[in-house]
């Protein structure tokens, strides 16, 4: 039996834009007309995306959270962007690693004190093993490798996310999937 990470995704155009909306539509993908709407249907997506960043679903939850109040605060910049879902997933994903970089200033300061907090969170597992592999991958092929494959985003729509080209995510992706093969054949 396959287990399978991935959440129902949502199609934010559909969820979000009104019959009558034809004309914005038709100007950007990544139309949003309703706030509500538009962050519960990305909440869910980027929830699921941080819980492989961070391997903690409370966590994950509460960055997911956070980057959700940062777009309702500034839903009026935010609403006519032409990529609202990238710049929330940049966000979630930002925040995710400001609370790594945190967490290791914190780990040496405890290092430095002999404080340990050794807190481990239990999943299946292939959850555990595949969330360690992805952990060893360079900031920019974690967040390739989970728009890509967790969100189920297209080639363009990780580039649109990141802000990089559509080439860098292919070399990021390849170089992802090769380093993840190398670490997963070696724990056979």
């Amino acid at each position: 039996m396959t287990m399978s990470l991935r959440p129902e995704l949502v199609d934010l155009d559909r969820a979000t834009a009104s019959p009558d909306d034809s004309s914005a539509r038709a100007s950007s993908p990544y139309f949003v007309s309703d706030a509500e709407t538009f962050l519960a249907a990305v909440g869910a997506q980027l929830t699921g995306a941080l819980v492989i960043r961070v391997g903690d679903p409370l966590l994950a939850e509460e960055l997911a959270s956070e980057a959700i109040a940062r777009a309702w605060a500034d839903w009026a910049h935010v609403s006519v962007m032409e990529n609202p879902t990238g710049w929330v997933f940049r966000v979630g994903l930002n925040l995710a690693a400001s609370h790594w970089r945190r967490r290791a200033a914190r780990r040496r300061i405890d290092e430095r004190h002999l404080v340990r907090d050794d807190a481990v969170h239990l999943c299946t597992a292939e959850a555990l093993v595949m969330r360690d592999a992805i952990a060893q991958l360079s900031e920019q092929q974690q967040r390739v490798v989970i728009l890509r494959f967790y969100v189920q985003m297209s080639v363009q729509e990780t580039a649109d996310t990141l802000e990089v080209s559509t080439g860098t995510v292919k070399t990021q992706t390849s170089r992802a999937i090769a380093r993840l093969r190398t670490m997963l054949n070696e724990d056979d």
